[in-house]
């Protein structure tokens, strides 16, 4: 049975800035032809004024319009990092457009001497988030923009800070037709209710929506991954929402949770809800280049053991489809 979850205020006002109109001035260069794709740099205005570099990858056979993927990166990290590269890639070979940008002084973006806001300064980082949804609407602007690109079939995948921010941002923009959240999380109450992705995750409901966290996760903590899930469902969050004993259902390819965006339910019109926990994995890069690049190794280096490969041999994930 199809739950679906609204929040409060059904026609809440966007908490941050978006500017349809405004001139993208648009360019792209091609930089790399692989075997199944083309990599352009594109470059667009951004949501404050400056412009925004990106990579944009074409899969090599297109026939009219297809999908696209925007594929946000983690909090330190930038358009070309491993994770987002292989993703963007895996995406392409399903005949879907994908495109990665860099979040404001981040890649290209960053100016020298300068490290973004201090977390401490609330009213800067809560800007800073503001910023990076103003500029992920920007970029599905560009993308609706090019004659290649069905704006009917847009996708978000977002990693860490790029899934935190995603999720506010995907529920505040229809054109987001389904979303992958991986290491994201909630409860960021000091930069206001409007802003936390716990207060605005039931909006995005009935859209396909997936999270995939680590338990063993020190940055976002399993209450904050859990909390998504309950605003989600508007239940009360106490305990776990997780099996801690790994009582689970099938067996999972290290790439699925790609799939799931790209195959099953990203375009399919019903609602689809997911939250995996994958086993005796960390919130960092290892983390992700665990599920994209079959790279299994505990933060700090070295192997981990059986625990992370049993986790993708055997299929420790648990998979829960409303």
């Amino acid at each position: 049975t199809a739950a679906v979850c609204l929040a409060d205020d059904p026609k809440p006002a966007t908490p941050f800035k978006v500017d349809h109109k405004a001139p993208l001035k648009a360019t792209a260069k091609v930089v790399e032809q692989a075997k199944g794709f083309t990599k352009y740099r594109v470059e667009f205005s951004g949501i404050e004024g400056d412009r925004v570099p990106g990579h944009l990858y074409l899969p090599k056979e297109i026939r009219g319009r297809v999908p696209a993927v925007l594929v946000q990166h983690g909090v330190g990290d930038k358009k070309h990092a491993r994770y987002i590269v292989e993703c963007c890639r895996m995406l392409t070979a399903r005949g879907i457009i994908a495109l990665a940008i860099d979040a404001p002084e981040r890649g290209e973006r960053k100016r020298p001497g300068k490290d973004g806001p201090a977390m401490w300064n609330l009213p800067a980082v809560r800007k800073w988030f503001q910023q990076h949804c103003g500029d992920y609407s920007r970029a599905l602007d560009y993308l609706e923009s090019r004659p290649d690109v069905d704006a009917r079939r847009l996708g978000y995948v977002g990693f860490s800070w790029g899934a935190i921010t995603g999720v506010t941002f995907t529920a505040h923009d229809p054109r987001v037709r389904a979303m992958t959240s991986v290491v994201g999380g909630g409860l960021l109450s000091l930069l206001g209710k409007k802003l936390d992705p716990v207060a605005n995750v039931g909006r995005i409901a009935p859209r396909p929506l997936m999270f995939l966290n680590a338990t063993k996760d020190q940055i976002v903590l399993r209450p904050f991954a859990t909390a998504l899930q309950c605003g989600f469902h508007r239940v009360p969050c106490e305990g776990s929402a997780f099996d801690p004993h790994g009582k689970f259902a099938h067996a999972r390819k290290h790439h699925e949770f790609f799939e799931f965006l790209a195959v099953e339910a990203a375009f399919a019109g019903s609602l689809v809800f997911r939250h995996q926990m994958v086993e005796a994995l960390e919130h960092d890069a290892h983390f992700v280049h665990t599920l994209a690049l079959k790279n299994i190794s505990h933060h700090g280096g070295g192997s981990d053991g059986n625990g992370a490969t049993a986790a993708l041999k055997t299929g420790l994930f648990d998979d829960a489809v409303v």
